[in-house]
Formats: structure tokens, sequence, C-alpha cells
């Protein structure tokens, strides 16, 4: 479900989890990622859905769990998700470094 509110922000609710992500053109924008611990989430509110957006939500990511060798991203299948975006945001070494710690999961085609 989700709602608009004055601030041009929406509200989303998906099984008990809270998310708010910016509205462009109408549209929610947002990634959020949940740990295996009950209770643990990270929400991302982005202007856009570029390549630079997402390879700064990932680094998020990975900073968030210095010590898992392995974060397994869940993504549907926007051009964007890829290990190409950390590599054009961050340079060869330090996007591949940054990649190398993800396990990309896409969301059947027709799920998306």
């Amino acid at each position: 479900m989700t709602t608009h509110g004055p601030t041009g922000r929406c509200a989303e609710e998906s099984r008990g989890a809270s998310i708010t992500s910016m509205c462009v053109g109408g549209r929610p924008t947002s990634s959020a990622s949940w740990s295996r611990r009950p209770g643990r989430h990270l929400t991302h509110a982005t202007e856009d859905r570029t390549r630079p957006s997402f390879a700064l939500a990932a680094e998020r990511i990975a900073r968030a769990y210095p010590r898992a060798s392995r974060i397994h991203l869940v993504l549907d299948n926007l051009n964007t998700h890829a290990p190409a975006s950390l590599i054009k945001a961050f340079g060869a070494e330090r996007g591949h470094a940054l990649a190398s710690r993800f396990e990309f999961h896409h969301t059947p085609k027709h799920a998306s």
C-alpha cells in the first residue's frame, strides 16, 4: 500500500515493515534492505533511479555490514541494478571490490 503525503514523500507498508520513499513523477523511488536479524533495516530514498544513486545505496549497505563476506541483494530488473553501476561510479578497482561483496538476485521479469 502506498500513500502520498503533503511533503511529496510516499509511505509504504509491506508485511509490517515501514518504508519511506520519495515520489518522483507520481511514482515512489526507494530501496530498502533488511537483515535476517529482526528489526534491522536500511532505507534509501533517492531523487532518481540512476547508476550513481544505486551505487551509493550499495556502498551504504556494505558499510552497514562490515564483517559480512557476502551480502545478498534482491533487486528488480532495472538496468542500473548491476555490478557495472558500481564500477562506473567508483572506478574499476573500488567498484570490483564492492561488487564482489554482493550476490545479485533479480526478481523474475514478469514480477518486476
